[in-house]
């Protein structure tokens, strides 16, 4: 069964998570992309040209659906990992790296079936500044209209594998974190803290 608390808790932290982290990701996609033909030499000319071209709302292009989406998404994924923990503690398995890494791999591939299309709509607004996407909704309308609904999951396998191994990966180091921390004689908010960070 779902852990109220625990949905509450991803979905905050999903929602602070990308407001923060959304700046450099466009960032990052305009040069990998290298949208509207300009090579940039470095990160800090891309985003002073950004910044000369649009302003400051620039930088948050495509962010309204990953805000709800990565906070629905941390949200699911702290709900399943709590339960699939739990299932797997009622089936005799014993604390450790092993269920964690298992029930995070569950959480992982849960999320994958929102993440996809999420993460095209949101690609195609960060390098869209002179294709006259307007929002997330047009953006998503001209993919159905051009590839069809399967169009939204064009990349869904390596999205599939990378969020379960990710996943499982963030919660095991997570706990174990967490657990080495307290170790040093930290209290619960401050080993939840820094194993937070040491995961992501």
């Amino acid at each position: 069964m779902l852990d109220k608390r625990e949905l509450i808790a991803g979905c905050l932290a999903g929602a602070a998570g990308q407001t923060f982290g959304h700046p450099l990701d466009t960032v990052k996609v305009r040069m990998q992309t290298h949208a509207g033909g300009i090579r940039d030499l470095g990160a800090w000319q891309c985003a002073a040209r950004m910044l000369s071209e649009g302003g400051p709302r620039t930088f948050f292009r495509g962010l309204s659906i990953p805000l709800l989406s990565k906070s629905v998404e941390q949200c699911i994924a702290f709900g399943v990992r709590g339960s699939a923990d739990r299932t797997l503690e009622a089936a005799g398995w014993q604390p450790g790296r092993s269920r964690s890494g298992l029930s995070g791999a569950v959480a992982g591939a849960t999320t994958a079936l929102l993440l996809t299309p999420v993460y095209l709509v949101k690609v195609q607004l960060q390098v869209s500044a002179r294709e006259g996407l307007s929002g997330p909704f047009v953006a998503a309308y001209r993919t159905i209209a051009n590839a069809g609904l399967l169009g939204l999951y064009a990349g869904a396998t390596p999205i599939l594998i990378g969020t379960t191994i990710g996943y499982s990966c963030r919660f095991a180091c997570y706990d174990k974190a967490v657990e080495v921390v307290k170790g040093y004689g930290a209290g619960d908010t401050t080993a939840t803290i820094l194993g937070g960070g040491v995961a992501g």
